[in-house]
């Protein structure tokens, strides 16, 4: 709906996380400084540690939100807790537009699964 006919670079880290959904949602939600119920409109920023990412939020449930991108570069975000037991997989999925988009996901990309990673470290401090 946003960008009709362009075409994106896709940027999807991932990673497990011990804990189960409903925990790792809060613990995602609230490093982003969020409810765990977003509300459509708010404005998203990445959390210190973290690449650059900012936008409004254009819809949210109780395990994930998407999110219009205003910053790395123009394009939609997808951030979400899913899983089953005590294993979630968290995600934060990036669709970029424009002519610096491969740039941005190949500098971006390692950040943000080492971001996700350190995070599952701390849902389970030993």
């Amino acid at each position: 709906a946003h960008f009709p006919g362009r075409a994106a670079t896709s940027m999807l880290p991932m990673a497990m996380w011990p804990v189960p959904a409903a925990e790792a949602w809060a613990r995602l939600t609230a490093a982003f400084g969020l409810p765990t119920i977003p509300t459509v409109g708010t404005t998203v920023v990445s959390p210190a540690g973290a690449p650059p990412m900012s936008g409004r939020i254009v819809d949210a449930d109780s395990w994930r939100l998407a999110v219009l991108l205003d910053e790395p570069l123009a394009g939609t975000a997808i951030l979400a807790a899913e899983g089953m037991g005590d294993q979630t997989g968290v995600s934060i999925w990036s669709y970029l537009y424009g002519d610096d988009a491969v740039a941005v996901v190949e500098r971006d990309k390692p950040l943000w699964q080492a971001w996700l990673d350190a995070q599952a470290g701390a849902a389970n401090p030993t």
